[in-house]
């Protein structure tokens, strides 16, 4: 046994802790929605806009802490969203 020995509660730090934890995690969200939020405008600003459908059809997500930019695969321009990112497509 030791004398003059000392205990540590570290339940006070351990809630510290996950506060802390929480509000990273709080903060990551937010930023990657920023991120979607402007990379989904940029994507808006370059498709062509004549029939205005894959514009509409272009979304911005947030999903297993990655920002993502996309056009859904239901879609109504999703047949030639590819193709027109490649420069395949051939406009009428």
């Amino acid at each position: 046994m030791i004398k003059g020995g000392f205990t540590v509660d570290l339940k006070g730090f351990l809630t510290a802790v996950e506060i802390h934890r929480l509000r990273v995690k709080a903060n990551q969200q937010a930023a990657l929605e920023d991120i979607a939020d402007h990379v989904l405008g940029a994507a808006k600003d370059r498709a062509p806009f004549k029939e205005g459908i894959l514009t509409e059809n272009i979304e911005g997500v947030v999903e297993q802490d990655a920002a993502i930019v996309r056009v859904p695969e239901n879609a109504p321009a999703a047949g030639y969203a590819v193709p027109m990112h490649e420069g395949t497509y051939q406009l009428g």
